[in-house]
């Protein structure tokens, strides 16, 4: 890097983020940011809601309703970046889709979810990050990122979205672009991955703008309650969270921060502020070279904090702190063997700059929950795998911090599976009851009042009950949230069928067994073919006898 003559507005060039092999499907492989197309929401007369039912037959695995019927299987529902249950009611849950706005659900532990779309007038759908208000639950902070696994495509950097009325009918937003601050958030495309709110105190981890220079990125902060903002640690934001037992205690992880930064001459890493955010101090984790940290978590529970970090999208460490980051202890590196001697990580898919989710469970200060990206499969025959895995399904783990650690043992006895088998003779406590596991590519979790652990992924939203031993079970709740990303659709009038391709989650028939007059919609959702969707065409002319539907896979 080579920094301007005026440091404090240096452009940043980040590694670029790393390809996948295609020899380890399903991946995406991120290419470099695609310009920005703001395409302004539009209701048109004559259109309803095909969101009666959800899409069945997903990559997932034995992922049934949550009374354990099996009327519905495998749901999937689009990539959901940020889950956010209430802290007091199960029955209420927050979704934030990758690029599909807002939803709020009043039904959350039912089998079918009645889901509501929030932001749809909103000139953005692309959610990176969004929290209740700690001083007022009915106030929620939405931040505006693009995290999806599609090139990282998505809708307009509008900055923040603030609504106080957050279970009305239709709340109204506020718009905080920091127009009237130094820098406009929505004009230099600034994107957020985690945001803070608590009265007038907002704080939000910006990790990408146009251009791309120290002034527009890093941790930014707000005191009086989001109109004008300030860059208080400048630098590539990676994650943000506070601690629940000091509310003036904070921790960042940023890059690029003794590049960006004249009176700082720390690397990237995490950061501690002892103030709500106003100034920062550099942990003693140790740092990565400049531009290779594109991707980490921060969770904080019981005066431990935890941190994942990642190089170049492969894990780097996994480690918590007793003492506020002044030294840390690493867990062991996540790894199961294969038949054929090779080892597979937390992200096989080595795409963790964009997946990965990790939650500290509130009460157990040695209990940690982290998913990466998928399964994956080195036996003969593919699958199953050594936890059970019979696809390339989600892969998380439960940590215990009280065990020791080995360095050397695979797998490591502090890590258990999450998912699949309960009879892996090498992690006799991991593992579910039913055989079950969620959709690949964890994005973020948190626990429910119920003390299930909710989780989105790049399929949807599901929930682990019982998540500190193998005796609970992986439950779809994607009800009728539809936020899948769309890359192609068609529709013919003989069976009044439609296909469509979605980013992630295969490719979908919509069936009707009504005549294609009535309005009554479509019947029911299933998945033809998983992976990654791509161009659908119906042909419902040529034959007198047959509609034939043809469509493209990535990853098939």
């Amino acid at each position: 890097l080579s920094p301007s003559a005026d440091i404090s507005d240096a452009t940043l060039s980040p590694t670029a983020l790393p390809t996948t092999s295609p020899t380890r499907p399903p991946t995406m492989s991120p290419s470099t940011e695609v310009p920005d197309e703001t395409v302004a929401p539009t209701v048109r007369p004559g259109f309803v809601s095909a969101r009666t039912t959800p899409a069945t037959a997903g990559q997932t695995t034995n992922l049934l309703v949550q009374s354990g019927a099996s009327s519905s299987t495998n749901v999937v529902c689009g990539a959901i970046q940020s889950v956010l249950p209430h802290p007091n009611n199960a029955d209420i849950c927050f979704a934030g889709a990758t690029n599909g706005g807002v939803w709020r659900t009043l039904s959350c532990t039912s089998d079918f979810p009645d889901w509501t779309p929030l932001t749809d007038q909103q000139d953005s759908q692309s959610v990176g990050d969004m929290v209740f208000d700690d001083d007022d639950i009915n106030t929620l902070l939405v931040g505006i990122g693009r995290l999806s696994s599609f090139s990282q495509r998505g809708g307009s950097a509008l900055g923040l979205l603030l609504t106080d009325n957050a279970f009305d009918t239709n709340p109204k937003w506020t718009v905080l672009d920091n127009a009237a601050g130094p820098v406009n958030f929505r004009t230099r495309d600034i994107l957020f991955d985690s945001v803070y709110k608590r009265g007038d105190l907002l704080l939000a981890s910006a990790y990408s703008a146009s251009p791309l220079s120290c002034s527009n990125v890093g941790i930014w902060r707000s005191t009086d309650g989001g109109t004008t903002f300030d860059n208080v640690l400048r630098g590539l934001g990676r994650a943000l969270a506070k601690d629940p037992d000091d509310p003036n205690r904070f921790y960042a992880v940023v890059d690029f921060v003794n590049f960006c930064n004249t009176t700082l001459t720390h690397a990237n890493g995490v950061y501690r502020s002892e103030d709500s955010g106003a100034t920062w101090i550099r942990t003693s984790i140790p740092a990565l070279p400049g531009g290779n940290l594109n991707n980490a978590k921060l969770s904080v529970s019981n005066s431990r904090v935890w941190s994942g970090i990642f190089n170049n999208g492969i894990i780097e460490t996994i480690s918590y702190s007793d003492d506020f980051g002044a030294a840390w202890s690493s867990m062991d590196e996540i790894l199961t063997p294969n038949d054929d001697g090779t080892t597979d990580g937390l992200g096989p898919g080595s795409i963790g700059s964009i997946h990965f989710a990790m939650l500290a469970h509130p009460t157990n200060k040695n209990e940690i929950y982290v998913a990466g990206d998928r399964q994956d499969c080195n036996n003969p025959g593919c699958f199953p795998n050594y936890i059970g895995a019979t696809g390339y399904t989600g892969r998380l783990f439960r940590g215990n911090a009280s065990v020791a650690a080995t360095t050397d043992t695979i797998p490591s006895p502090q890590w258990e599976h999450l998912t699949d088998s309960n009879a892996v003779a090498g992690i006799p406590e991991g593992g579910t009851a039913g055989g079950s596991g969620p959709h690949a590519f964890g994005r973020d979790m948190k626990m429910r009042a119920d003390g299930s652990v909710l989780h989105g992924d790049g399929g949807g939203i599901s929930i682990r009950t019982n998540p500190s031993d193998n005796s609970g079970d992986w439950f779809g709740v994607c009800g009728n949230l539809q936020a899948f990303e769309v890359h192609s659709v068609a529709y013919e009038p003989v069976l009044g069928n439609v296909l469509f391709g979605t980013h992630g989650t295969g490719t979908i028939l919509g069936r009707s067994s009504l005549a294609p007059s009535s309005s009554s919609g479509i019947e029911s959702f299933t998945s033809v073919s998983l992976a990654d969707g791509n161009f659908c065409m119906i042909d419902y002319t040529s034959s007198s006898t047959h509609v034939l539907y043809y469509h493209a896979e990535q990853f098939a």
